[in-house]
């Protein structure tokens, strides 16, 4: 390997190092599997029909406003865990508003999905997916709140 091959993974580890330490390597992964949707939805709409994002669309989540709600959902939490570090007091508060909103966003594609598991046992999985997601952003929630320099 060539020595700015090597040097670009360690600055990219180190980045993630970074982020990993600093408590919010979750927020950054599911904000960026947001987007990532958002890009593969973008490029190929009709995935969304070919995968278990169909019952959630069948439930009411038409596909552009899906893929308009992972755009947003990720810009914004980037936008929050940016601010958390260099905009107090307010910073940790949109971090923690980011974290609710994807805490909102995974129970609802949850709770879309519930009526198909007697049918259709591949949502099983996907709902538990969405189960921990939401788990996970409530913790983050928390910690944001409860952790945050906002409190003096």
């Amino acid at each position: 390997m060539s020595d700015f091959a090597l040097s670009a993974g360690h600055a990219a580890m180190a980045v993630v190092e970074k982020i990993y330490h600093s408590s919010r390597l979750f927020e950054w992964v599911t904000a960026g599997m947001m987007l990532t949707f958002f890009v593969i939805l973008s490029i190929w709409p009709q995935s969304a029909n070919n995968s278990s994002l169909r019952i959630i669309i069948a439930a009411g989540f038409a596909e552009p406003y899906l893929r308009l709600s992972f755009f947003i959902g990720g810009v914004m939490r980037c936008a929050a865990l940016v601010a958390n570090g260099h905009w107090q007091p307010v910073g940790p508060w949109l971090r923690a508003c980011g974290a609710l909103g994807g805490a909102v966003l995974w129970a609802s594609m949850g709770w879309a999905l519930v009526p198909s598991l007697g049918s259709d046992s591949e949502n099983a999985i996907l709902l538990g997916v969405f189960a921990w997601l939401f788990l996970g952003e409530i913790a983050s929630c928390h910690r944001s709140l409860a952790h945050g320099r906002w409190r003096g």
